[in-house]
């Protein structure tokens, strides 16, 4: 066999395997979480077959978490801009350094 057709047959080779892979990936992708965070809280409660108080309860500490998580994810895009900024400009290291404990607590 010549260079020529060894190289042909080898880049449709690779060509055929790199689409089965692919087919692969996409055909065994799993299905996505369920988008609204009501439909995790309903499914979840009928998981753990919580009763009216534990669900109540459930409920109360599940929309704390998620106000927490909202202010924390605020209070991170606040912070962003300065702490790179602070690591692009020629300031002192205590600012850097404190800009980094703040991002850190």
């Amino acid at each position: 066999m010549d260079q020529l057709r060894f190289y042909k047959y080898a880049t449709w080779g690779l060509l055929l395997l790199n689409v089965g892979v692919l087919a692969f990936f996409l055909l065994t992708m799993p299905k996505p979480p369920p988008a609204s965070t009501k439909a995790f809280l309903s499914e979840a409660i009928e998981i753990l077959r919580l009763d009216a108080e534990q669900e109540a309860t459930f409920r109360q500490m599940a929309r704390a978490h998620n106000e927490k998580m909202k202010s924390l994810a605020e209070e991170q895009q606040r912070m962003l801009f300065p702490y790179f900024e602070s690591l692009v400009s020629a300031t002192e290291n205590l600012t850097k350094d404190s800009m980094l404990n703040q991002c850190q607590q």
